[in-house]
């Protein structure tokens, strides 16, 4: 046959170096490697040994039979060779047609050859029917071309050549494949008004690759279209449309595609896909979709997270179902998983939104629990603690922590003196903040990083500097620093004072900003060491450490 054909087939047999080697050389059986990827491609066994021993009514048979359903390139070149180039026959249509089948190989095809291809047969004055386009359109699907495949619709329609079924389904899938999925949508409303039967793979094929591009829309859209008109998708593609929605966050889709498959019990998701609903339950307020999410979890024995408990929470808290959010926070404390400081954020942000009153809330809780006989963890109630906190009114923080044992059985810990501290800074009350520290004594509490931090803020901001540098000299005994902010807020407030305590909480190593030296350069330094004097800096009877049995150092 003229053309590339030909002098691929001639030049490969000059490489191996013998005239005299059979096509089955050529056919050798592929590496275990290799047999993963070609062989369910390749039908080496269907091939001749010798094709030279074949008549040629057997060859044109076995041209037909290597490029039917799965296309063997190779082998269909060989057989070409043996004709054209040893037999000398005259290549006709049905040569040309069978190597272009050929090219929907996706491993040796191209759209390159499909154009020399079609070249050739015009120069060599072969007639490209019908079935040779067609043909060229198949092997457009698997190795897509916009031009080539524009040019040879509009021979079909030169020559009023109606496309078959097959035909306009190669079309939108070789669309499909370059991206174009406006023209792959457009071809199918076209398909229908002709009449032209829609196979449900080339459906399928459209959903997997718009969810991949992230159109979720027009999946919503073509899958409710589908389920109105009776049509079924397969478990693996509803399978994978919920997983690429879900962890994508859309929640239109996710909801569709849950309600219509995994509430009615034709899919069982996976705990990743659930976790990633949940997710979007709980950003979109959604608790209705939370609760099924639950209920598929609860059917299989599993055991919860804490992140799947939160993500409740967040979801009725954000529907502005407060209660109800109240409810599972009292669930999981008397569960093994607990309630954790974080697991309030988004009650205690929504609260702070909404712009509710601490007393209000404190109501609620012991409402719900007259009436309910809830337990309730110490961080839930310390919710209302930290609204008094923001809104800097220690008085009413006062008030809710004297009625803390009524609606909390656990004992009060560091945290919630933390959060008192903080409302006693908001509202400049040294006085109240200093029997929140005897009652810490007397529970035997030991403070922390945020204790120090705030009284150490607190005593600087009403101007107690030498009862603050007591608490930071305290502070650095026990081994805690200050936050970089904590520092600035203190350089800022003693930074001019003329109280002696100032200058040594400014001066302090603990305080002070890091002197910035520059560059660092390479060059020999003479070092001279002193000793300091004795007797300089704090007396050690001076600073007392806090224990268990300790008395803070305070100058109320």
């Amino acid at each position: 046959m003229p053309g590339s054909y030909t002098a691929e087939g001639s030049q490969g047999k000059e490489q191996t170096g013998s005239k005299s080697k059979s096509a089955s050389s050529r056919h050798r059986t592929p590496r275990p490697r290799e047999q993963k990827t070609v062989r369910k491609l390749l039908r080496q066994s269907k091939i001749p040994s010798d094709l030279s021993q074949r008549t040629e009514g057997n060859l044109e048979n076995i041209l037909q039979n290597v490029v039917e359903k799965l296309p063997n390139h190779t082998a269909a070149l060989d057989v070409v060779t043996e004709l054209v180039r040893r037999r000398h026959v005259r290549p006709q249509t049905r040569h040309y047609r069978a190597m272009i089948l050929a090219n929907t190989q996706c491993i040796r095809g191209s759209a390159k050859q499909v154009e020399a291809l079609l070249n050739d047969m015009k120069e060599n004055g072969v007639v490209v029917d019908s079935g040779t386009l067609h043909a060229a359109l198949k092997a457009l699907a698997v190795h897509p071309d916009y031009l080539l495949r524009s040019e040879i619709i509009r021979k079909l329609r030169e020559r009023w050549i109606s496309l078959s079924p097959t035909g306009w389904h190669n079309i939108v899938t070789g669309y499909i494949r370059e991206g174009q999925f406006e023209m792959a949508l457009e071809t199918l409303e076209h398909m229908k008004l002709q009449h032209v039967p829609v196979q449900g793979w080339l459906h399928s094929l459209l959903l997997y690759n718009l969810a991949e591009y992230g159109e979720f829309e027009e999946v919503l859209h073509l899958l409710r279209s589908r389920v109105e008109a009776g049509l079924t998708l397969s478990p693996n593609l509803w399978h994978r449309l919920l997983d690429i929605s879900s962890a994508a966050m859309h929640p239109e889709l996710t909801q569709f595609i849950w309600e219509q498959q995994v509430e009615l019990g034709h899919l069982n998701p996976p705990y990743g896909i659930c976790d990633n609903v949940l997710a979007i339950s709980a950003r979109t307020g959604n608790a209705r979709l939370a609760a099924s999410v639950f209920k598929v979890l609860g059917n299989r024995n599993g055991v919860l997270t804490l992140n799947d408990y939160e993500s409740l929470v967040d979801t009725y808290v954000e529907s502005g179902d407060v209660e109800s959010a109240i409810r599972i926070l009292c669930s999981m404390d008397s569960s093994s998983i607990g309630v954790k400081t974080g697991s309030t954020r988004s009650l205690l942000s929504h609260l702070i939104m909404a712009g509710s009153k601490p007393t209000d809330v404190w109501d609620t809780f012991k409402r719900m629990k007259k009436e309910e006989d809830l337990v309730f963890p110490l961080p839930l109630l310390n919710v209302a603690l930290e609204l008094c906190a923001h809104l800097g009114d220690a008085k009413t923080a006062w008030d809710l922590y004297r009625e803390l044992h009524t609606l909390c059985s656990s004992s009060v810990e560091t945290s919630t003196f933390n959060i008192l501290f903080k409302a006693c800074r908001g509202s400049n009350d040294a006085d109240l903040a200093g029997y929140f520290v005897q009652e810490m004594i007397q529970m035997k509490i030991l403070p922390d990083r945020k204790t120090y931090e705030n009284l150490v803020l607190l005593c600087v901001e009403i101007s107690r500097f030498e009862t603050a540098y007591k608490y930071l000299v305290e502070m650095s005994g026990s081994g805690f620093e200050l936050s970089r902010q904590a520092k600035e807020d203190i350089r800022a407030k003693c930074d001019g004072q003329e109280d002696p305590h100032a200058s040594k909480i400014i001066h302090d190593s603990a305080v002070r900003k890091p002197a910035s030296r520059g560059i660092i350069r390479p060059h020999r330094v003479r070092r001279s060491f002193t000793i300091p004097a004795r007797g300089k800096g704090v007396e050690p009877e001076e600073v007392k450490r806090i224990d268990a049995t300790g008395q803070y150092e305070h100058g109320d």
